[in-house]
């Protein structure tokens, strides 16, 4: 952490809470954009919405996550430019892009709980979706499979959506703890003499631990959910990380290493790992496998 504090000379001293409160301001920004995104129709019956409806959470998250993913690439893209002008703060420059487009992510993740239908908690109450349809893609399968829709969610679907949510939540943890926060803020793609080898054995059965425990944590939301809107912002979110991976990052890994990372490619999958290495993962999780 010090380290990384080193590279922000412009969030000296009580600054620094610009960061994680840029990353709050994101999160919050986004989630009411869905919010009012989601309640359009039912505010405002008028035809060309109420027909709407039913695409409009998909049509939000496609647009949010746009915004993710060129935020996040900007990292990249950047970087260059940035490291000409100024060195020093070449990495501040570009960081908040990098929170702000991680905390959309968040926020759409958190999006994946949300009924759709009612708010969370039935704290707002609010009319019924103006299109039928948006109901029968916001109920659960199991519902739609039993020829009703409902809004509740059967204590099965919670036990189970909880339990994916919280392994996800510390493989992240876990993650972070191991790899070191100057790395998982990439503070080696600004100032690579600085950055340390990690030979860590989770690598030889996946190569992005961090970014698949984001997905696992929302996949916790499909379980809990169970909808048709729950899966499609799912793959949603995981696409955006497959697209950062092959386009981005391993790019630049195959610039550096070559033909030995594209060997490694092949051998470890980028995400998901292979059912015959859970038993690792969970060694992983527990600190004895190292």
């Amino acid at each position: 952490m010090k380290e990384w504090r080193n590279h922000l000379p412009g969030f000296q001293g009580k600054k620094i809470v610009i960061i994680p409160l840029t990353a709050l301001c994101s999160v919050l920004g986004t989630w009411t954009f869905y919010y009012i995104l989601d309640n359009l129709a039912r505010w405002y019956p008028i035809l060309s919405l109420v027909a709407l409806e039913p695409w409009l959470p998909i049509l939000g998250s496609i647009f949010a996550l746009t915004c993710a993913y060129l935020l996040i690439y900007s990292i990249w893209y950047r970087r260059k430019m940035l490291l000409a002008r100024d060195r020093v703060t070449a990495y501040e420059k570009a960081i908040l892009h990098g929170f702000a487009g991680i905390a959309i992510i968040i926020a759409t993740v958190i999006h994946l709980y949300d009924p759709l239908i009612w708010f969370p908690l039935n704290l707002v109450p609010l009319p019924a979706p103006a299109n039928p349809l948006t109901t029968i893609l916001a109920s659960s399968i199991w519902d739609l499979l039993a020829q009703h829709t409902t809004v509740s969610t059967p204590l099965f679907q919670a036990i189970l959506g909880a339990a994916v949510f919280v392994f996800g939540f510390l493989l992240l943890i876990r993650s972070v703890e191991t790899f070191g926060f100057d790395y998982v803020t990439v503070v080696y793609l600004y100032y690579p003499e600085e950055s340390k080898l990690i030979d860590h054995k989770i690598y030889s059965i996946v190569r992005n631990p961090i970014y698949g425990a984001a997905i696992l944590m929302g996949l916790g939301g499909v379980f809990s959910r169970c909808s048709f809107y729950a899966t499609i912002v799912w793959f949603l979110v995981a696409l955006v990380f497959i697209i950062h991976i092959r386009l981005v990052e391993d790019k630049e890994l195959v610039e550096r290493f070559g033909d030995s990372f594209r060997d490694y490619q092949q051998q470890v999958p980028s995400l998901f790992v292979h059912p015959k290495n859970w038993g690792k993962l969970v060694l992983f999780l527990s600190g004895k496998w190292k």
